[in-house]
């Protein structure tokens, strides 16, 4: 009587309390016929089922939703473990902040259906411009978007934030009312460094952010680069 229902009702108990506690990697081993076999069957089930959930939520959290690229939360994370890594491993961190030249006149005169279908090709565009494994292109916010490139050269950097203006108009994304272009394009502020110890994600951003501004002050559709 024991081995048929006692333990399997105790088995199942502890599985249970297991998916109670969000462990979705736990089965329960019970292989009968019976009912017993058929709720430990059901339990299994339930359990895959919150394992899919549970990795759908995870990719959502870490994910734009509009863009399909990482999002804020990833791109701070991000930063501050490369800070780190580069600390160590005394090489140069770049960071690139790029903001869409005149988004609000796309959104006025074309509609925010528009202006949401620029920013996912923008943001296209910019991971298939950075390819490499330690890059990583986030949504910063808004309209606006960033690129961490790890263990990158200084001294072969100077091209690297124009270049991104270049995809960006290239790309073609029609712009009825800009100033500057009949395409989109997009302002870069962009520091590259070998950060010391008391280097911070702020002081960083920072940095970019005043690269940034320097740029649309010069007219848009350029970048700018503090190399520190």
């Amino acid at each position: 009587m024991r081995n048929k229902i006692v333990n399997p009702i105790l088995e199942l108990s502890e599985v249970a309390k297991h998916i109670k506690a969000g462990k979705s990697d736990v089965r329960a081993k019970v292989f009968s016929k019976d009912e017993i076999g058929q709720l430990a069957k059901s339990f299994n089930e339930m359990n895959d089922n919150l394992s899919q959930v549970i990795s759908e939520l995870k990719d959502l959290s870490y994910i734009d939703p509009l863009t399909q690229v990482a999002n804020r939360r990833v791109f701070d994370q991000t930063l501050s473990r490369e800070l780190r890594r580069h600390k160590r491993n005394l090489k140069s961190l770049s960071l690139l902040l790029i903001d869409v030249d005149y988004f609000k006149r796309l959104n006025d005169s074309a509609g925010h259906q528009l202006g949401d279908q620029c920013l996912m090709q923008i943001a296209a565009a910019l991971e298939a411009h950075f390819k490499r494994a330690g890059d990583l292109v986030a949504r910063y916010g808004g309209e606006e978007f960033a690129a961490i490139l790890s263990e990158t050269e200084i001294d072969n950097v100077e091209d690297i934030p124009t270049k991104v203006c270049e995809v960006i108009e290239n790309a073609g994304i029609s712009h009825p009312n800009s100033s500057i272009s009949k395409f989109v394009t997009v302002s870069v502020g962009a520091v590259s460094m070998v950060p010391e110890q008391d280097t911070t994600s702020s002081k960083l951003i920072n940095v970019a952010d005043n690269a940034l501004y320097r740029a649309k002050e010069l007219g848009r559709n350029r970048a700018e680069l503090k190399k520190l």
